[in-house]
């Protein structure tokens, strides 16, 4: 008897970039708008949708006592309030979604915030990112994380970075020698340094061997104004798509195989020599201690 064929599983899907333009502090509108913009992702076949850094707040203004408690009564934990219904949209639409948010901490010195991307999918809760490089003023706002987490989803093997996180190179070498197939930043990356973004990515995700989603915002805060540009870069650093400063979600596929095809063809993690690398890591960590 012939066996029946069996398909192979298919590594390739459509990815939604949502360059929208959050309202500032105003959560209820924010929440709204994901939930109809995750619908319009989904009717178009997206299997990953992502939302910008803290789209569920807007950014941060420069620091005041009331803009840092608007911040903390906005903020929520994480899984919370936003998880559970972003987590709801993820279950109907059978798709996997990422967006930015305050978390609120727990701390016996006083309020704790950090900025954290969380990634939920089609079973619910799967994981968060808390911002390990604070830019600025956000050091007056969040408390950095530390870890660079890699989730094992029904798309690949994903890991969460926020804006600033991919400016360096060690947080994305992370990833990919932990295994991730795909690097998700969410930012609100300022347009006084486009050239930056886009100028990064493509490095990014050539030296690691692996794709690099770009997700920014719109609008926002006058000192700080997100300007678009959001991009998918695939593992040899070719931008496969790219939003302008139009609000709107921009589109475009995803092949993990691709990173497996690559990466024989440039085994750059194997051809590593680490042992060579520890001296920098070391006059780095003994400079800081005579610094600090």
């Amino acid at each position: 008897m012939l066996k029946e064929a069996v398909s192979p599983k298919s590594t390739t899907f459509k990815t939604a970039l949502v360059q929208m333009e959050p309202s500032h502090l105003n959560v209820d509108k924010n929440r709204r708008e994901m939930v109809r913009l995750i619908d319009e992702a989904a009717r178009e076949g997206a299997r990953l949708i992502v939302f910008p850094e803290l789209a569920v707040t807007g950014y941060v203004g420069p620091y005041s006592p009331q803009e840092f408690q608007g911040f903390y009564e906005a903020s929520e934990p994480v899984p919370g309030p936003t998880t559970k219904l972003i987590e709801m949209a993820a279950r109907q639409k059978g798709a996997f979604i990422i967006f930015g948010m305050a978390e609120r901490g727990e701390s016996p010195l006083g309020p704790v915030m950090h900025n954290v991307s969380v990634l939920v999918g089609p079973d619910g809760y799967i994981g968060r990112h808390r911002k390990i490089h604070l830019p600025g003023g956000e050091k007056l706002y969040f408390r950095p994380g530390d870890e660079v987490e890699v989730y094992d989803t029904g798309l690949g093997k994903i890991a969460l970075l926020v804006c600033y996180d991919f400016w360096f190179p060690e947080t994305s070498r992370i990833a990919a020698l932990k295994g991730a197939e795909i690097v998700v930043d969410s930012a609100n990356w300022p347009a006084f340094d486009t050239d930056v973004w886009y100028a990064l990515g493509p490095g990014n995700a050539a030296s690691n061997v692996l794709w690099l989603v770009q997700v920014n915002r719109l609008g926002g805060e006058d000192y700080w104004p997100g300007f678009g540009g959001s991009q998918i870069v695939d593992p040899s650093g070719k931008v496969t798509a790219r939003g302008t400063d139009e609000q709107t979600i921009v589109y475009g596929e995803i092949d993990t195989a691709l990173v497996v095809a690559r990466r024989m063809v440039t085994p750059v993690l194997f051809d590593r020599r680490p042992e060579l690398y520890e001296a920098s890591t070391k006059f780095a960590l003994d400079y800081l201690k005579k610094n600090q």
